[in-house]
């Protein structure tokens, strides 16, 4: 879990100088949702109750790493209350991980957070376009691999969380009953 609890609300911070250094990742696209269910090692749905930001290590995931001994990413934390488990280990609360920032809100936190790993924020703050952000106190459908730390990894940054009766979320539910 991260190491502070997850911020309540986004802080204000000086936005004007904030620079942003853009990122790519290379995720499998999944074609349906039923190769999705079978990459998965979680799908459950849950409520974002808390977003916190860690630098953790490209290589291994592990946190409370320092810039002159790995490769340090910043990464989002997003802390789930999880209401129904549907694959996978069952558990109250969950963490996922998803690399880089969020652009324009949280700034103060993730200022601190790279600065803790000797990292110097004037040099941007590391953000991935791809993955969708998420709400504080929205509800979603989430779709996770299996961590080797304690925070689960997405699988794809735009096939990670779905919103509503959308026709992903509907396929993903139909292609667990189909494991079932």
């Amino acid at each position: 879990p991260a190491e502070t609890e997850p911020m309540e609300e986004p802080t204000e911070g000086p936005t004007e100088d904030v620079v942003y250094s853009y990122v790519t990742a290379d995720w499998p696209k999944y074609k349906d949702a039923r190769e999705l269910v079978n990459a998965a090692a979680n799908v459950y749905r849950g409520k974002v109750v808390g977003i916190a930001f860690e630098t953790l290590d490209l290589i291994t995931g592990q946190r409370d790493v320092k810039r002159e001994d790995n490769d340090v990413m910043l990464y989002t934390v997003y802390k789930i209350e999880a209401t129904e488990t549907l694959k996978g280990e069952e558990k109250e609360y969950r963490y996922i991980k998803a690399i880089g920032g969020i652009e324009g809100e949280y700034i103060n936190e993730q200022t601190e957070a790279l600065e803790k790993a000797g990292l110097d924020p004037a040099a941007g703050i590391a953000v991935c376009e791809s993955v969708d952000k998420l709400t504080q106190g929205e509800t979603y459908l989430f779709v996770t691999g299996d961590g080797t730390t304690e925070y689960e990894p997405i699988l794809n940054g735009s096939q990670f969380a779905y919103q509503g009766a959308n026709a992903w979320e509907i396929a993903i539910l139909s292609a667990i009953e189909g494991l079932i």
